[in-house]
């Protein structure tokens, strides 16, 4: 009996940490968007977050600008707005 809720408390710690982490989708006030994982706040700058499922539903959306991840704009450094990166 108690290897079994041994095995039991190994496998949900083995799933718990096979879970993906959040995403969500950050937007300016000048609807630049992108995708990061936390909540950070901007000294100066307005910005929304939404669960990364909303990018789905928008991503037609002409009034929203959708910026690709990449290694020269690290969400834990900057925001987008108005078209241009600005770093924090």
């Amino acid at each position: 009996m108690r290897s079994l809720t041994l095995l039991a408390a190994v496998a949900s710690i083995g799933l718990l940490s096979a879970t993906p982490s959040h995403a969500f989708i950050a937007c300016s006030i000048s609807h630049d968007c992108w995708q990061t994982d936390s909540k950070l706040k901007w000294p100066g700058a307005t910005v929304m977050y939404h669960d990364d499922s909303w990018r789905d539903e928008h991503k037609n959306d002409e009034s929203y600008h959708f910026h690709d991840a990449d290694p020269q704009h690290d969400s834990h450094r900057g925001y987008w707005a108005d078209g241009e990166w600005h770093t924090g």
